[in-house]
């Protein structure tokens, strides 16, 4: 149980820290200009490793114990971007960081033993239609959205991922049976999706709401597909504290998504085609400093004398 929660918690802590590598590529370069940028495609490989723990403890634990301390990487993108990008901290938003810390903690209290109950036959099917359903989606807004829709996007990707690889682990004894399950490859389907849209969120927007809307997405859809359908369960007379916990996170990612954004001076801001207003006001100040210097008197004579012009 304690080396899930470390995969879990390793998770987060990748997920978080590569969200703001790949928020400084898309601060360089914009569409799908972004993938090739050197940052990007060290955030890419942060994101992968993560993604293996996050099997790991999906092999485990509960879908939506996973997914509630995934959540968490919000915590640790919240904190990078302050130091990376000088986003301003209020006084809430480091009261919510230990909140959501807290509620975490309680939900790793109130974990339970995962449900081995069969994967019902219809599920791979619905995992594939939502998977095209997605594709299909940033296909048609992936030009003209902004910064929420793709992030809701990603958020629904990394939930199918996350169920996925559930389904896979319930269906599978060992991991060579769960990387032979269709399920098991539908997961690098969803996780390619959800950072294309990640990255676009980011470039659209800031990372730190961008992932916030990530956390709560995937939590909620894939922590009530987990109850209601895989039988998961949490421990005996936790479930009102878990359900709780799992409260308290959410609405502390929501106060972090609200924190107010300080942009780099010369940056695009939230608008990635938008020109860069730093030179323009350079120019300006520079035209008025010109004004402002008297004009020699040899190339501009006056000519109220009556004198030769010399």
């Amino acid at each position: 149980m304690s080396l899930s929660i470390f995969a879990a918690l390793a998770a987060a802590a990748g997920y978080g820290g590569g969200s703001v590598v790949q928020a400084m590529a898309s601060n360089q370069a914009a569409g799908f200009k972004v993938f090739s940028r050197p940052a990007y495609a060290v955030g890419t490989v942060i994101t992968l490793i993560a993604w293996v723990f996050s099997l790991v403890a999906l092999k485990y634990l509960p879908l939506i114990t996973v997914q509630t301390v995934l959540a968490s990487a919000l915590v640790v993108t919240v904190m990078l971007d302050r130091v990376v990008f000088g986003t301003r901290l209020r006084r809430i938003d480091v009261v919510a960081a230990f909140a959501v810390t807290g509620a975490l903690a309680l939900t790793a209290l109130g974990t339970g033993a995962q449900s081995r109950a069969a994967t019902p036959s219809w599920f791979g099917f619905s995992m594939l239609v939502l998977l095209i359903a997605l594709l299909a989606a940033t296909v048609l807004t992936y030009r003209r959205a902004n910064s929420s829709v793709q992030a809701v996007l990603s958020g629904l990707a990394s939930a199918g991922l996350a169920m996925c690889a559930r389904a896979a682990h319930g269906a599978s004894g060992g991991w060579i049976e769960f990387l032979l399950t269709p399920m098991a490859w539908l997961t690098i389907g969803f996780a390619i999706l959800s950072s294309v849209t990640f990255s676009r969120a980011v470039e659209r927007g800031t990372v730190g709401p961008a992932r916030a809307l990530v956390g709560v997405t995937q939590v909620v859809v894939p922590g009530l597909v987990g109850i209601t359908v895989l039988g998961d369960t949490v421990r005996d007379g936790w479930g009102m504290t878990t359900l709780f916990a799992v409260l308290v996170a959410l609405v502390g990612c929501a106060i972090l998504a609200t924190r107010p954004v300080t942009a780099p001076p010369g940056s695009r801001g939230t608008d990635p085609d938008a020109p860069d207003l730093a030179e323009p006001a350079a120019v300006a100040l520079e035209l008025a400093a010109l004004e402002r210097v008297p004009a020699p008197r040899a190339l501009f004579p006056d000519r109220s004398s009556t004198g030769p012009t010399p």
